[in-house]
């Protein structure tokens, strides 16, 4: 609600968006008594450009159908479109499994990170909050969405683009969740280790997450 009353023309450009965000942030925190967290926004703005702010481990993917490119070179690696991981926002923390947020006694919601995002009709945003990326491996989204969308976002089918995107994410909620309760490798416990602390399996954490399609 706070940040609808903050937006209320285009957004002109990320410094735009980061001051619109911080605004409603702090409209918010003036609200409550007590607590924290994290906040990540995406906003089209003035001529189709899409910009986001984001503070903390929350954050988004930019997803791809195209042809998977290497990573250092960009050259095509196969003829076949697939979906790829296109951009990202990373991870804002003071040290491990301590994110920064805003709220009272938190950081100040200047730190976070804004930015331009390259998009393109077709592509997907999948914003989610930090249960997702420490339960779910990038690559088993790709092979969650590679299953079910294998030629692209459905347009054949008799459901609307909004149903689409709410049953899978849905499907991407559910294997997070699953995930979280299990004792395989996690992306959360892998970065424990390389961080000298002993965890093991999935990390049981709320799971929120907007699928959205740039026409």
């Amino acid at each position: 609600e706070n940040m609808n009353k903050a937006i209320t023309k285009p957004v002109a450009s990320k410094e735009d968006l980061k001051w619109k965000a911080i605004a409603a942030t702090q409209s918010t925190c003036d609200s409550v008594k007590l607590g924290s967290s994290t906040l990540c926004s995406v906003s089209v703005g003035t001529n189709n450009k899409v910009y986001f702010y984001n503070i903390g481990d929350s954050g988004l993917y930019i997803l791809r159908y195209e042809q998977p490119r290497d990573k250092e070179t960009g050259k095509p690696l196969s003829d076949v479109k697939e979906w790829c991981i296109h951009d990202f926002t990373p991870k804002q923390c003071h040290s491990f499994n301590f994110p920064f947020q805003v709220g009272k006694g938190a950081d100040n919601p200047a730190n976070g990170l804004s930015d331009l995002l390259d998009v393109i009709p077709g592509d997907l945003c999948l914003v989610a909050s930090d249960g997702l990326f420490d339960n779910l491996w990038p690559r088993d989204l790709m092979t969650l969405l590679n299953t079910f969308w294998k030629d692209g976002f459905p347009s054949d089918t008799d459901k609307t683009k909004q149903e689409n995107l709410q049953e899978m994410v849905n499907a991407i909620v559910g294997v997070t969740l699953k995930c979280s309760c299990s004792n395989n490798q996690s992306p959360f416990e892998h970065e424990a280790t390389e961080c000298g602390f002993k965890y093991e399996g999935g990390k049981p954490d709320d799971i929120t997450a907007v699928l959205s399609l740039f026409l």
